[in-house]
């Protein structure tokens, strides 16, 4: 791909990164506002040589976006952040251009309700429940912690254990115990 090429692929990126139900609950205009944020993501700013710098772009960025939204919401923000980041990450082109292997073990798993219970359930840890849209920084810290032990005790990447969690039964624990063993 050439330069043009990866910028509207990048964009493209960035407008499959928000649905309707990814910012379920928030005011209209949320989508439109987010995809907006989201296109003007500067990838190549993206640290990928420590990972408390990766989480310190994360924060920024996280603050930048949700200041965009109709209602700010720090949770709603990171959520579509760390959706748009795994997708760059997923997307052989960017991931190339951009060097963002090195950044794969340090993604966050977007968090969304069905997430959270499937972590609940796999870590056995009293986490609070939470709605995206009152998500605080400490809470996803702690389940962003919870996601990392889990992925760790199955010999995976956190990000990767999303998808196990993405639309099951609340509260089962599946692939995490599965992988393990």
């Amino acid at each position: 791909m050439n330069e043009f090429q990866l910028c509207q692929h990048r964009l493209r990126l960035a407008e499959l990164s928000v649905g309707g139900t990814t910012v379920r609950g928030m005011p209209t205009g949320t989508t439109k506002a987010a995809r907006s944020s989201l296109r003007r993501t500067r990838l190549y700013t993206l640290p990928t040589t420590s990972r408390s710098s990766f989480v310190a772009w994360l924060d920024q960025q996280t603050r930048r976006i949700a200041k965009s939204l109709p209602e700010p919401s720090w949770g709603v923000a990171r959520k579509v952040l760390n959706i748009f980041i795994r997708s760059c990450v997923y997307d052989a082109p960017i991931r190339a251009h951009f060097h963002l292997a090195a950044v794969e073990s340090w993604l966050e798993v977007p968090l969304d309700q069905g997430v959270g219970a499937g972590i609940r359930a796999c870590s056995g840890e009293d986490l609070p429940r939470f709605a995206n849209k009152h998500l605080t920084p400490s809470v996803n810290a702690g389940y962003q912690a919870a996601a990392r032990r889990i992925a760790r005790r199955a010999g995976t990447k956190p990000i990767h254990l999303e998808s196990c969690w993405w639309r099951v039964e609340p509260g089962r624990c599946v692939c995490a115990r599965e992988l393990s063993g």
